[in-house]
């Protein structure tokens, strides 16, 4: 039996396969080989269909519609190659109608490419997927793997994400706005928390706002112990990751693993100072749907069936929005930001209460989360919520004045903060202000903390309670000095400089070491006073008359008459 000859197995049971098989008979097509078979040589040839296969595979791959679209075009290109090859038969063909077996023998027909021709090379269709659809490419044909999120705990990993709210809402200068949502989802129980944010025009998701919804799942949720974060364009979580590391050294101690963070971007220099830490800040590649476990499935179904009923809602294509009635633009939600929160907040209870099949079996997130209750779990918290604004807060140096320190917000205020400790401060600390609304402002020296600065009061021209404050100052910082001067004395710094000069080394006689003789100078010096002597004797001698000098008797003067005369 061949399943047993030469121990082939079950390729024994195969049908042997052809000796020519991979090798292509049809060079272009058959009509076309046929009738250009004596009139070009077969480099020609061989060319001719290495050019149509990569035309072919390029209509393809730019994301032409089908292969009856791809083998029309191809024919006609066909036929303006085969012009090029200056065939005398072929040129005296009338151009003829595309029909593949008229039996006429026009151009058309010797270039004929039927559907198989165009069908076989249908695999480079791949690359107009990812060029134009990247969405589709990464969800549909990008390879990925599966993965289990039953072993874990609420808390243990936390997905966070920047989502578009689909609901048309309008500012109060009746401009369109269409509110940004910072999520974040449990992967053990499908929990989601959201903050909503309505930008101004031209206006991103900013530190502060990403800041602010981190801190708001905290107060609800507990401390998660990793976060994983969208790597894509919507928002650079790039700003936050010095945020996160420095929560994880303020959270993290020998008693408690707290929130302890490793970055796995692409970023050594942001690595290294976080190098060593037992839990994670996991990046996902950019726009990489099924990298981000749960969120990007969980959303497209809150916006599908939750925030579907809020009114204003346009379905996901504000190209091509959902409308109240046909022709006309669609109805923004009518109320205010508040409104809105209060009916997203019921839609959000709904999806909170709401059984999910899969790996809930039947349970609702609620459901879940109890469970896990019930089981023991608790969520870890914060001992103070200030640690969260000290963790997101941007560093400056500055020098106080009185107690005071000033700092400059993103849209252009000065505001003003005080702290008894800083009465006595004159050199540059350290400040660090909270992302979102910095209520107060953490001051260091160094690595050393002072003190938590507070705003500035400002009192009236004849507010009483000025001047008490301005008291209550003054005393403070006169106590401040008297407890200075308990631990100090006051000298006499002339005694203590003679003091202190009776330990230093006194001025030394430098011997003579050479001897510069000037005799030079002093016949100098003679000359010089020789000069003076006889400037000063020409001065006292007695001036002389003019001389005048004789001429000898003129002829010509003697006869001379004047006319007065």
């Amino acid at each position: 039996m061949a399943y047993e000859a030469d121990n082939a197995g079950l390729i024994g049971l195969m049908p042997a396969a052809r000796a020519d098989k991979g090798q292509r008979k049809t060079i272009v097509t058959r009509v076309w080989d046929d009738f250009f078979a004596g009139h070009i040589n077969g480099d020609d040839q061989a060319r001719m269909g290495d050019e149509l296969t990569h035309y072919i595979r390029s209509l393809w791959g730019s994301g032409e519609r089908g292969k009856r679209a791809i083998a029309e075009k191809a024919t006609t290109w066909l036929i303006e190659q085969s012009r090029g090859l200056r065939v005398v038969p072929f040129e005296m063909l009338d151009l003829g109608r595309p029909e593949p077996k008229a039996g006429n023998g026009t151009q058309f027909e010797v270039c004929h490419v039927n559907l198989r021709r165009a069908y076989v090379e249908r695999e480079y269709g791949v690359l107009a997927i990812k060029r134009k659809d990247n969405a589709v490419f990464q969800d549909n044909y990008m390879p990925h793997i599966m993965r289990d999120y039953s072993g874990y705990k609420p808390r243990d990993i936390v997905v966070g994400d920047v989502h578009p709210v689909d609901v048309m809402m309008k500012r109060s200068d009746g401009t369109v706005v269409y509110p940004k949502a910072i999520s974040w989802i449990d992967i053990a129980t499908n929990e989601i928390h959201m903050t909503f944010v309505l930008l101004e025009p031209g206006e991103g998701i900013k530190r502060e706002h990403v800041a602010m919804a981190f801190e708001a799942m905290v107060n609800d949720w507990g401390l998660p112990k990793i976060l994983y974060l969208d790597n894509g364009a919507e928002y650079s979580w790039d700003a936050m990751i010095e945020g996160f590391t420095q929560l994880s050294k303020l959270t993290t101690s020998a008693e408690n693993d707290g929130f302890a963070v490793h970055y796995l971007g692409d970023s050594t220099e942001v690595r290294d100072r976080v190098l060593g830490s037992r839990e994670a800040i996991v990046r996902s590649l950019a726009y990489n749907a099924k990298g981000k476990p749960k969120i990007e499935g969980a959303f497209g179904n809150i916006e599908k069936v939750q925030f579907a009923l809020i009114p204003g809602w346009t379905a996901g294509d504000r190209m091509s929005k959902k409308t109240h009635a046909k022709g006309k633009d669609p109805i923004a939600f009518d109320g205010t930001g508040e409104d809105f929160l209060n009916a997203a907040s019921i839609q959000l209870e709904w999806y909170h209460k709401r059984v999910q099949r899969g790996r809930l079996g039947g349970r609702s997130p609620n459901e879940a989360l109890r469970d896990f209750i019930n089981d023991g779990w608790g969520k870890t918290v914060l001992g103070n919520s200030d640690v969260l604004k000290l963790a997101f807060a941007e560093e400056h140096q500055r020098v106080p004045q009185s107690g005071r320190i000033s700092f400059k917000t993103r849209h252009g205020d000065t505001q003003w903060f005080f702290a008894d400790e800083l009465l006595n401060r004159h050199e540059a600390i350290t400040i660090r202000v909270p992302a979102w609304k910095p209520e107060f402002i953490f001051c260091f020296d160094g690595a050393q903390f002072l003190c938590v600065a507070k705003p500035e009061r400002m009192y009236g021209a004849l507010d009483p309670a000025g001047a008490h404050e301005g008291g209550r100052r003054r005393k403070y910082f006169a106590r401040e000095v008297s407890k200075l001067a308990k631990h100090s004395a006051l000298l006499d710094l002339m005694a203590e400089t003679e003091r202190h000069n009776q330990h230093m080394a006194d001025t030394p006689d430098a011997p003579v070491a050479v001897t510069v003789h000037t005799d030079m100078l002093d016949r100098m010096k003679i000359a010089e006073q020789t000069a003076r002597d006889e400037i000063a004797g020409r001065a006292t001698d007695k001036p002389k008359a003019p001389e005048q000098f004789p001429t000898g008797p003129n002829v010509a003067l003697d006869n001379l008459t004047y006319a007065e005369d």
